[in-house]
């Protein structure tokens, strides 16, 4: 039983960690950043998200870091390449923001979202992404947030 047990609390820990499979920004939220005084993760699941008609709700900060700020933009410019819908805003040539959908072939989506305040002089250090899965299109969840 407790080896049951161990199995099941192992499987379900993983299931957010698996929610980016095959995608680039998947490395952000496999715990390399954890415990670092410049980075602020949130994980919602369940039935907190289903108002807003999504299952999983996963969002990364960085403050201050401008190398770790670029890594991220680079990850998701790689998986907005592969956006079914899209809305992003540049400055200076740089990813100031991203909104990218993904049909996830079940008859939801997969949405990543993408700001980067540290391109904005006078706004607070800080560079976003936030992945998110459910039944809710790039459209609602826009005019949700």
């Amino acid at each position: 039983m407790k080896r049951l047990l161990f199995i099941l609390i192992i499987t379900v820990s993983a299931l957010p960690a698996a929610a980016q499979k095959g995608m680039n920004i998947a490395s952000l939220f496999d715990g390399g950043y954890q415990n670092r005084r410049d980075v602020t993760e949130i994980v919602v699941e369940g039935k907190r998200l289903k108002p807003f008609n999504l299952r999983l709700f996963r969002s990364i900060t960085v403050t201050g870091n401008v190398s770790l700020a670029a890594e991220m933009e680079r990850l998701v410019r790689l998986d907005g390449k592969a956006a079914s819908d899209r809305e992003e805003g540049m400055i200076g040539g740089k990813l100031y923001y991203a909104f990218y959908s993904f049909p996830d072939g079940n008859g939801g989506y997969r949405h990543l979202f993408f700001r980067n305040n540290m391109l904005k002089r006078g706004a607070k250090p800080e560079t976003t992404v936030v992945y998110m899965e459910g039944k809710a299109t790039l459209g609602e969840l826009k005019r949700m947030f």
